[in-house]
């Protein structure tokens, strides 16, 4: 399986550098200096398949119920308070293949 994305790592002094477009086995943010995080994973539909509130989690191409999802393209949304509180959100696109 692989994941292709374009993501933003979440660096405090940093907030508009991307990640390039990679061949992973997960998709992962890569953070720094977060206090709160939530990442939503959602479908063409906009229905959540998966969520995590962990900044050091991944999604491994799974449902909330471990059921391996088909390949195509799956949206993000990661809401995140730097520490000092300051909110921010960014969302995209992870395309998914086998």
């Amino acid at each position: 399986m692989s994941f292709y994305e374009k993501s933003w790592k979440m660096m405090k002094n940093q907030r508009k550098q991307w990640k390039s477009k990679t061949k992973n086995s997960s998709f992962y943010v890569q953070y720094s200096g977060i206090s709160e995080f939530e990442c939503t994973i959602v479908n063409r539909w906009g229905n959540t398949i998966y969520s995590y509130t962990d900044p050091a989690g991944s999604w491994n191409g799974q449902t909330s119920n471990g059921d391996k999802v088909e390949e195509g393209t799956y949206f993000y949304v990661i809401k995140a308070i730097y520490e000092g509180g300051i909110p921010i959100e960014k969302h995209g696109f992870v395309e998914v293949k086998y």
